[in-house]
Protein backbone atom coordinates (compact mmCIF):
# COMPACT_ATOMS: atom_id res chain seq x y z
CA UNK A 1 0.00 0.00 0.00
CA UNK A 2 2.92 2.34 0.98
CA UNK A 3 4.60 1.59 -2.31
CA UNK A 4 1.43 2.77 -4.76
CA UNK A 5 0.92 5.71 -2.36
CA UNK A 6 4.93 6.63 -3.00
CA UNK A 7 4.39 6.26 -6.72
CA UNK A 8 1.26 8.15 -6.65
CA UNK A 9 3.07 10.56 -5.23
CA UNK A 10 5.99 10.73 -7.44
CA UNK A 11 3.11 11.00 -10.46
CA UNK A 12 1.73 13.85 -8.86
CA UNK A 13 4.71 15.50 -8.39
CA UNK A 14 5.43 15.42 -12.22
CA UNK A 15 1.94 16.12 -13.18
CA UNK A 16 2.38 19.68 -11.15
CA UNK A 17 5.99 20.41 -12.47
CA UNK A 18 4.66 20.09 -16.12
CA UNK A 19 1.47 22.11 -16.14
CA UNK A 20 3.52 24.56 -13.83
CA UNK A 21 6.25 24.52 -17.04
CA UNK A 22 3.82 25.22 -19.47
CA UNK A 23 2.12 27.90 -17.56
CA UNK A 24 4.97 29.46 -17.29
CA UNK A 25 5.95 28.92 -20.68
CA UNK A 26 2.32 30.45 -21.58
CA UNK A 27 2.99 33.31 -19.75
CA UNK A 28 5.80 34.64 -21.78
CA UNK A 29 2.73 35.03 -24.51
CA UNK A 30 1.33 37.55 -22.06
CA UNK A 31 4.07 39.50 -21.50
CA UNK A 32 4.31 39.74 -25.26
CA UNK A 33 0.98 41.00 -25.60
CA UNK A 34 1.34 43.19 -22.69
CA UNK A 35 4.79 45.05 -24.28
CA UNK A 36 2.96 45.10 -27.51
CA UNK A 37 0.06 47.21 -26.27
CA UNK A 38 2.90 50.09 -24.94
CA UNK A 39 4.56 50.08 -27.72
CA UNK A 40 4.18 51.57 -31.55
CA UNK A 41 3.17 49.13 -34.27
CA UNK A 42 6.38 49.69 -36.07
CA UNK A 43 8.37 48.14 -32.60
CA UNK A 44 6.26 45.25 -32.45
CA UNK A 45 7.92 43.16 -33.85
CA UNK A 46 11.14 43.46 -31.99
CA UNK A 47 9.15 43.34 -28.96
CA UNK A 48 8.65 39.69 -30.00
CA UNK A 49 11.90 39.32 -31.25
CA UNK A 50 12.77 39.86 -27.48
CA UNK A 51 10.43 37.73 -26.31
CA UNK A 52 11.33 34.77 -28.39
CA UNK A 53 15.12 35.35 -27.05
CA UNK A 54 14.03 35.29 -23.58
CA UNK A 55 12.46 32.22 -23.74
CA UNK A 56 14.96 30.92 -25.86
CA UNK A 57 18.04 32.00 -23.86
CA UNK A 58 16.10 30.86 -20.27
CA UNK A 59 15.54 27.46 -22.20
CA UNK A 60 19.36 26.88 -22.68
CA UNK A 61 20.71 28.01 -19.36
CA UNK A 62 18.11 26.11 -17.50
CA UNK A 63 19.76 22.94 -19.38
CA UNK A 64 23.01 23.85 -18.81
CA UNK A 65 22.62 24.85 -15.30
CA UNK A 66 19.70 23.25 -14.57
Amino acid sequence: MQAELDVLNGETDTLWIMISAFLVFFMQAGFAMLEMGTVRSKNAQNILIKNMLDVSIATMLWFVVG
